[in-house]
This record gives structure tokens, sequence and C-alpha cells, in this order.
């Protein structure tokens, strides 16, 4: 890790996990040799600017960003915090349009859930709203497009819409075979623990996920991000690490289900991932192999960073999330078929 990443992770390790900012004189050193132009770059591309922008003012006055970065710095975190209530609102007011057409079990998926975690939950950024409808998948869109809101059915684990200014993913709660493993099986654990009773009080009216769900629902979705090489934050695996923080046992509970959805082997190297990044003080909670920890600094730079080439990211992706013969067969038939479109 650079230095400029190793200072992103001491002001969230202060800011989020109430860590020591400058415990050592190697820290000390560490933030006088930095180029805070990158650090604040990092801290936007990292996802924890408005997490991080209150520790600012505990380091020394010598070794403080300057005054312009520390104004733009605060300016982004208000933007994030406004964003963040602005979402609450838009999440409350639609589930009392979904509550009055008969939707009586919504879930919500990541966002606030998550977002109680953090000791400032509007410091958490994010885009947009996901939820799911355990019951009335089909009469919630139907409840949208009656508002005169157009409804996008282009995906298959999810419609979308946008509801006073905010996007929002509705994700069917019916498995999709097409789609890969880990996505599929982590939607039907998600029924089960539906069906058995295990979801609890969310927030506005909405039910979230038992902590042993959630934590394998998070890492699901960390897996698929990596799959489709799309952007991967320090908030991501934030997420997790507090998750694990707040309920300890999970590591131990999650096992049936991470060989259920086929994730157990990804899971072994993120636990790694976490113990770098966030492990600093407490114990960790995975043997770090030689192997293991490659290949979570493997993917710390190529995903978080971004850094490296697309000859490593396969070698990554494959090693832990191998695709099945159906899946396989699937992507195939994708490609042939775009082929013969053009």
């Amino acid at each position: 890790m650079n230095d400029n990443f190793e200072a992103i992770l001491r002001l969230t390790r202060a800011g989020v996990l109430r860590g020591p900012l400058c415990p050592n004189e190697g820290s000390r050193a560490l933030f006088g040799r930095i180029d805070w132009t990158e650090v604040y770059r990092l801290a936007g591309r990292c996802g924890v600017t408005a997490m991080t922008a209150g520790v600012l003012s505990d380091l020394p006055a010598d070794l403080r960003p300057p005054l312009q970065i520390r104004l733009s710095w605060e300016m982004s975190a208000q933007k994030c915090r406004e964003e963040f209530n602005a979402r609450h609102k838009a999440a409350c007011s639609l589930r009392k349009v979904l509550q009055k057409a008969g939707c009586t079990r919504v879930l919500m998926l990541k966002g606030e859930t998550l977002a109680a975690l953090y000791p400032d939950p509007s410091g958490r950024a994010s885009s947009d709203l996901d939820i799911m409808p355990l019951d009335h998948y089909d009469e919630s869109n139907r409840a949208v497009e009656a508002l005169g809101i157009d409804v996008d059915y282009s995906h298959s684990k999810h419609s979308g819409f946008r509801f006073e200014g905010q996007e929002v993913e509705n994700h069917t709660p019916s498995p999709d075979w097409a789609s890969r493993r880990n996505e599929y099986r982590t939607a039907e654990l998600i029924g089960k623990a539906a069906a058995s009773g295990k979801l609890q009080e969310g927030p506005c009216g909405y039910q979230e996920l038992d902590p042993v769900t959630a934590a394998i629902h998070t890492l699901s979705h960390f897996a698929m991000h990596i799959l489709l090489n799309e952007e991967v934050t320090l908030r991501m695996a934030l997420d997790l690490e507090l998750l694990l923080r707040r309920y300890p046992s999970v590591p131990d509970e999650w096992k049936d289900g991470l060989r259920y959805t086929g994730l157990e082997p990804f899971a072994a190297v993120m636990l790694c991932m976490l113990d770098k990044l966030f492990g600093e003080g407490r114990e960790p909670r995975v043997v770090a192999t030689k192997k293991r920890a490659r290949d979570a600094r493997s993917i710390i730079n190529l995903y978080i960073l971004d850094r490296g080439s697309r000859i490593q990211r396969l070698l990554v992706k494959y090693r832990y999330l191998p695709l099945s013969a159906c899946e396989s067969i699937s992507l195939l038939s994708q490609k042939l078929l775009r082929r013969i479109r053009r």
C-alpha cells in the first residue's frame, strides 16, 4: 500500500472505528510526506470523504491539509449528508406508497440498514435505494407506474425507477436461475430467512435481514462487483467490517450459507483483506496464509485502487468466484446473441 492510501486508512479508522490517528512517530512522518490533493481524491474514490472529514482537525496543526482542501473536504461531506437525508425522506415516502398498494412486507437491502452501523449514519455514501417487496413484487411496480413514473424492466434481478429524485432498484424475491450461483442462491437464502421469521424491523416501516443473511448478502454484493469489473470501494469493505464487529458470532454462523452460495473461498480471502485494512488493534479473523495474503493485496490493488492488469483480475475472479457450467453456457449464449445482433 502506498503512503496516500495508508493515510486514508488511518483517517478512516479514526473516523469510523475510533482508532488513534497518530499513535507513533511513524504516523506523524506519514502525514508529513503525503500528497493531500491525492489523498482527497482517494477519499472520494473510496467513498469515505464524509467519514473522514471530522478527524482532519485532530491532526497536529503542522500536518493538516491546506485550507482549500479542508474546505472542499467539508463541502463534500456536507453534500453526502444532505444526499443521505434526501434518500431517507424518499424511502419513507415510497414505503407509504407501497403500503397503500398492499405491499405489507418490503425489505430494505443495504442502504440505511448498513448505515446504522456507522457512528454517523449520514456519512455513509450511497447512490441509490435497494428494496425487495417479498410478497408483492408485481404490485409494487404497478403502484409506482400508477404515479406516472416509468419503470425499467431491462434487468433480470430488479426493476428500476426514479422516485423523488432518487434511483431505486426494486429487487425481485424470485431467484433468477440465469444468474450466477452466488447471486440466485443468496436470493434463496433471503427467501428462507423471510419464511422462517428471521427478518427484523428496519427504518421507515421496512424490514431488514438478520445479521447472518445480511453478511452473506453483503459479501455476495461485493463479489458481483468484482465479477462484473464494477467499482469497488473501501466503504463496501467497511460495511462488512462493521457488520462483523457488531455481530462477532457471524463468522461461525454463516458457514453453511457460504457453502451453499459457493462463497466460502472468497469469504476467507475477504476476511484476510479486512484484517489488513481494519485489523489494527483487534484479533485477526482468519489465518493469513501466503496465498490469502497475496490475493487480499491483489483485491485491494486491483479493485479498490484500480491498479493492475486485466489478466490479474481474471486470475483473482476465477480463483475465488468460478462459473458453473450453466453460467458459462449462459454467458457464451449472451456473447453469441450480441454478435448476431451486430
